[in-house]
């Protein structure tokens, strides 16, 4: 998991699995490969996709896309920090407990970790302050 800087402009010093944006033709898996790689110095394999999410930031007036995945680790030993914050290990108890876990992470988390969970499609809305205000799981 990644601690993002409390500098950061986007969701900053929030606690926030690595991740980032698509390239240009580039499909989810493999940026999944790719920024995960990039990020952590960690190399992952049979990657799924679980979740498809739209977050409205109130405080940038932008909509951002997310795809949440779930992968197995192949090797490489994570890289402790970078520019956007500390990388470190955490279990799912010690993830969901975490007082700066991002907020929809508390709800949506769960539900992707379950194998008997279908895929999710979800909404939500941050306030100009960062603030989780909505959450809407699609049936």
């Amino acid at each position: 998991m990644l601690h993002r800087n409390p500098n950061k402009r986007i969701l900053p010093d929030i606690l926030i699995a690595p991740g980032g944006k698509l390239e240009p033709n580039e499909g989810v898996i493999e940026a999944s490969k790719r920024e995960v790689f990039e990020e952590t110095k960690i190399e992952i394999t049979n990657i799924a996709v679980k979740a498809v999410g739209i977050a409205r930031l109130e405080s940038l007036q932008e909509e951002v896309c997310i795809h949440i995945v779930t992968a197995d680790y192949i090797s490489g030993e994570l890289k402790t920090s970078n520019s956007d914050g500390m990388f470190e290990w955490y279990s799912l108890t010690e993830i969901l407990a975490h007082p700066k876990l991002l907020a929809e992470m508390k709800t949506i988390a769960p539900l992707v970790l379950d194998p008997n969970q279908p895929f999710i499609s979800y909404k939500v809305t941050y306030d100009k302050n960062n603030q989780l205000t909505d959450l809407v799981i699609e049936q």
